[in-house]
């Protein structure tokens, strides 16, 4: 079974049960309950969640982080759960659980769904920027080699969504311009506008991963994650 390198995961677990995943996930963030984790998560879009299952506050943590993201994959590490909670649940989209004391074999298991499944879905948003950088095209987030999110302006953020979804062909500048200042392009000259922007992201992305060409325009070098 291969780890999962391109993945980071956020684990609210003991300290001794990092060495655990420590088999499966290139980086991981551990705390020890589940208070902290919804502010986390929104500073850093961690794509793999376990939560430690208790009854006070992990239906109320799920429900907050799936407000502004369906598609994190979110499991559960339990001693015991009953029935009628995992019932309740299961509208929130739970990847499954892992019981205590974590074995092997049980995350094999489970990482066969993420992988049938989960990471399919979220996959299919990320295309990688040559040559190591992830960008989400559903939630608009860069992400660099150490799987960290690189703050992006507003129109930053449209221009590598319309590059990175025009499948490695140039885009010309009117189109570019037209996309972010709409009807301004027509009556005013954003060639400067466009050209500062362009700067700005390229500072951004991995050195001569966006690429111009007079005539023709700019591309943006990716791939399908």
């Amino acid at each position: 079974m291969n780890r999962l390198e391109q993945n980071i995961s956020l684990i609210v677990g003991e300290k001794n049960e990092k060495e655990f995943f420590q088999q499966f996930f290139e980086k991981i963030y551990m705390h020890k309950n589940n208070d902290m984790v919804f502010s986390f998560y929104q500073k850093h879009h961690i794509p793999i969640i376990f939560l430690d299952f208790d009854k006070k506050n992990t239906l109320k943590t799920i429900k907050k982080i799936r407000e502004i993201d369906k598609k994190v994959i979110i499991s559960l590490l339990i001693t015991d759960i009953s029935k009628s909670e995992l019932l309740e649940l299961l509208p929130l989209h739970i990847s499954g659980y892992l019981k205590r004391p974590l074995v092997k074999k049980s995350f094999e298991e489970l990482f066969y769904n993420y992988i049938l499944v989960d990471l399919n879905i979220l996959e299919k948003n990320r295309v990688k920027i040559k040559p190591n950088y992830l960008f989400d095209t559903e939630q608009h987030i860069l992400y660099d080699n150490k799987s960290s999110q690189i703050k992006l302006t507003k129109h930053e953020s449209q221009i590598i969504t319309l590059l990175s979804l025009s499948k490695n062909h140039f885009l010309t500048t009117e189109i570019l311009e037209h996309s972010i200042w709409e009807e301004d392009s027509y009556i005013y000259d954003c060639n400067n506008r466009l050209k500062y922007l362009i700067n700005s992201i390229r500072k951004k992305l991995p050195k001569d991963s966006l690429i111009n060409k007079y005539g023709l325009g700019y591309q943006l070098l990716c791939e399908s994650y």
